[in-house]
């Protein structure tokens, strides 16, 4: 699904060809375990986050959905936010961790790291929730 015009704070986006959240293994290898496999694609989730309306994710997605498709990695979810940095709370960063713990994805992608967190505090503390659970973040 591609956004066009608004997006409602907290979207979940997901690619067309992905079947949903469920657990599933990595790259089109039904034998591939996310766990196991050094030869399976990574599986990649995307935030994008923007303070206003004005502004627009599809470029964020655009360049981060570039950047996986030369790293070679598989795209399993787009997480979106339409609000300021400054809220620990936002629904698509919510709905990303949720999924994290969840082993949904091995690593995520965004644009730059203030689209987490404008505080160092709160950042860190997505980092280190992600480190704990073995997901990469680039």
């Amino acid at each position: 699904m591609r956004a066009r015009g608004p997006v409602p704070a907290g979207l979940l986006l997901a690619p067309a060809d992905s079947p949903g959240l469920e657990s599933r293994p990595s790259g089109n290898n039904p034998s591939c375990s996310w766990r196991s496999s050094k030869s399976c694609p990574k599986r990649a989730a995307i935030y994008a986050r923007v303070s206003t309306g004005d502004q627009h994710l599809e470029t964020q997605l655009l360049d981060l959905r570039e950047m996986a498709k030369q790293r070679g990695y598989e795209i399993v979810h787009e997480y979106a936010d339409i609000i300021s940095g400054a809220k620990s709370k936002r629904p698509g960063l919510d709905q990303l961790l949720a999924d994290a713990r969840r082993h949904r994805f091995d690593i995520v992608l965004v644009a730059a790291f203030d689209r987490v967190a404008r505080s160092v505090h709160h950042f860190l503390e997505v980092l280190d929730e992600l480190s704990h659970l073995n997901i990469e973040f680039r």
